[in-house]
């Protein structure tokens, strides 16, 4: 009996042990991470929605992301209602002269009705990627409002019978509602030549924002190379996506712009951080149809 009660107090005193060893390492660990400089800080008492959640971009450090929700954060200030919808046709591969001039016919007359505040950003055929015989075409509305208002007078006006018209050569169709990154607005109309990539990525669930503080400080090196023309995020439609596009003379300079880009500091470090963040990445090579504004 003496041995066993020996033996018991033993095992209690080695675990009081580990609990003092545990205890003091944390105490240890919690002092080296309040120093000042270090990489690492000590947990405070209570945590802001920012750290809370994510990382934001010091731009916004004085913005809630709980108060103005993700998008406002995201989104370009002044533009932030600005409404892009990116389209997608694929036509049937004998059929796409024809859906070409009935395109033409269609997104023209919607640019060109003064009751309809709309402009279209741009209208492509797709050469190289995972949807070929495909066009994609992408509208700029005011806001929902204005995007509600305008497909309203759509429905019920000349216009929907030249979007009938569209419909036989088209074997399946996909859109988004999306709004342009408040890092990079879209570039103007302009007819510069050469061919586009559109480049898209399926973020994970919840890392939008990490995703944007990352690209943001890439995009300063890259523009040094060369700017994107665009840069937006869904919000209806497929969700946690992101879009960007760029614009080279051919593909070749597309090869040196892309290889000139990696020896800029800060590109390869945001390539690393943006790429654990995606499920999904697609890239397609694209060329402007003769109506389309960004050429």
């Amino acid at each position: 009996m003496a041995a066993h009660n020996v033996q018991r107090l033993t095992s209690m005193a080695s675990q009081s042990c580990l609990v003092c060893v545990y205890l003091l390492f944390m105490q240890l660990l919690l002092a080296f991470a309040a120093r000042p400089g270090n990489a690492y800080r000590a947990i405070p008492e209570r945590l802001t929605p920012h750290e809370d959640v994510y990382t934001v971009n010091p731009a916004f450090s004085s913005r809630s992301v709980f108060e103005t929700g993700i998008t406002q954060v995201v989104a370009c200030d002044k533009l932030a209602e600005r409404l892009a919808v990116p389209a997608g046709h694929r036509v049937k591969l004998d059929r796409t002269e024809e859906y070409k001039a009935a395109a033409e016919k269609y997104y023209m007359g919607l640019v060109e009705d003064p009751e309809l505040h709309v402009k279209l950003t741009g209208s492509w055929e797709t050469l190289v990627g995972p949807d070929m015989d495909s066009f994609v075409h992408i509208l700029e509305f005011e806001n929902y409002t204005g995007y509600d208002r305008s497909m309203d007078l759509i429905r019920s006006s000349k216009h929907m019978e030249n979007y009938k018209a569209l419909l036989p050569f088209i074997n399946s169709r996909w859109s988004q509602l999306c709004q342009e990154f408040a890092f990079f607005p879209s570039a103007p109309p302009h007819n510069e030549g050469g061919i586009f990539e559109l480049r898209s990525y399926t973020l994970k669930p919840g890392s939008l924002l990490e995703w944007e503080n990352a690209w943001r400080v890439g995009i300063e090196a890259r523009a040094k190379v060369i700017a994107p023309v665009g840069a937006w995020f869904s919000q209806v439609g497929r969700l946690h996506v992101v879009h960007h596009m760029w614009q080279y003379k051919d593909l070749n300079q597309r090869k040196l712009m892309r290889e000139k880009a990696w020896s800029q500091q800060g590109w390869p470090e945001t390539v690393v951080k943006t790429a654990r963040l995606a499920d999904i990445m697609d890239a397609s090579i694209l060329t402007p149809l003769s109506f389309s504004p960004l050429k």
